[in-house]
C-alpha cells in the first residue's frame, strides 16, 4: 500500500499548499512525483492554512512532510525553488504538548537543524 507524506508551503495566513512526498514500500512513484530515496515528491499549488494543509494531506493518506537530513532538506528547498514557491510547511507540530516537536507522519524528530528553538527557520 503507497502511504502518502506531504510537505505545504509556510506562513501565518492561508498560503499556496505545496503538498511534495510520499512514502511507497515496493512500487514506483506515480506519474508526476519525483523520488528522493524512498519518498515520492510532488507540488501542488492551493491555498490552506496548516491545519487544511495537514488535513488535505490526511486525505490523500498522508502528512506533512518530515525532514530527517541536510540532503533531504536541500531536495525539498530544490523543489519548491522550481515551482517559485519559497517558503514551506512542515509537518512538525506542538500541539499535544508546547515546545515538544514531533512530526504528523509519526517518525522521530531527529534532524539537528529542526529543533523547537530552529522550526521556525529549518535550515
Amino acid at each position: 500500500m503507497v502511504r502518502l507524506l506531504v510537505l505545504l508551503i509556510l506562513g501565518t495566513q492561508t498560503f499556496k499548499c505545496n503538498c511534495t512526498y510520499h512514502h511507497f514500500k515496493n512500487a514506483e512513484c506515480q506519474d508526476g512525483w519525483l523520488q528522493y530515496g524512498p519518498r515520492c515528491f510532488k507540488v501542488f499549488t492551493t491555498a490552506a492554512t496548516w491545519n487544511a494543509s495537514e488535513q488535505n494531506c490526511v486525505n490523500m493518506e498522508g502528512h506533512l512532510a518530515s525532514v530527517h537530513s541536510s540532503e533531504e532538506y536541500t531536495f525539498i528547498q530544490d523543489l519548491l525553488n522550481a515551482t517559485n514557491s519559497n517558503t514551506t510547511w512542515l509537518g512538525g507540530t506542538d500541539a499535544a504538548q508546547e515546545e515538544v516537536w514531533v512530526w504528523t507522519d509519526g517518525s522521530a524528530f531527529n534532524y539537528p537543524n529542526c529543533t523547537s528553538a530552529s522550526l521556525k527557520k529549518c535550515t
